[in-house]
């Protein structure tokens, strides 16, 4: 289990299995990856579904208490390390937190900005009254939506601690 400073949330490690049927996840399975929110402990628990097994239970049986989720390729375990979230998937879960009011998704979607500027996938363009405001970099032509995220009011060792935790999670490397 990895912390994520400033977050308040641990995220558990998946086992490879697809929280919905058992079967077991192969390298090249197409899957829903999902942090579930379990309040009482503090933990994001993070499962993993085939897709299809997740399409299915779309509605009926998705699991409640749903943080974040995002849609990638079941990696290789004996193939060079890629994040366990690609770039395009990060922007994904980073747009999915856009209304949130929860300070704690806040937090999460602030921290995750920062990395995606890290990343050099988000263009920073300023910050005022408590609010960053970065865009999606792109061609120069077709600037992309000014996208504003709240500042938690994070002090720079909080907010280096958590964006170095979240790579490490988001990779797969030992916290």
């Amino acid at each position: 289990m990895a912390a994520i400073g400033g977050l308040g949330y641990e995220i558990t490690r998946a086992d490879g299995v697809c929280a919905a049927t058992g079967e077991t996840l192969r390298p090249g399975d197409p899957i829903v990856v999902t942090l579930i929110e379990r309040e009482d402990e503090g933990v994001l628990q993070r499962l993993e579904y085939k897709l299809d097994a997740w399409d299915a239970s779309a509605g009926t049986k998705a699991p409640t208490g749903v943080f974040a989720s995002w849609r990638t390729v079941r990696p290789d375990p004996s193939a060079k390390p890629d994040p366990l979230i690609d770039a395009g998937s990060l922007m994904e879960l980073f747009e999915s937190l856009g209304g949130a009011e929860d300070t704690r998704r806040q937090v999460f979607r602030y921290v995750l900005a920062l990395l995606l500027i890290r990343k050099k996938k988000l263009e920073y363009l300023g910050a005022a009254d408590g609010v960053l405001r970065v865009r999606e970099r792109g061609p120069k032509d077709a600037p992309s939506e000014t996208q504003h995220v709240v500042n938690p009011g994070m002090d720079d060792d909080a907010v280096a601690a958590a964006i170095e935790q979240l790579s490490q999670v988001m990779s797969g490397s030992e916290a």
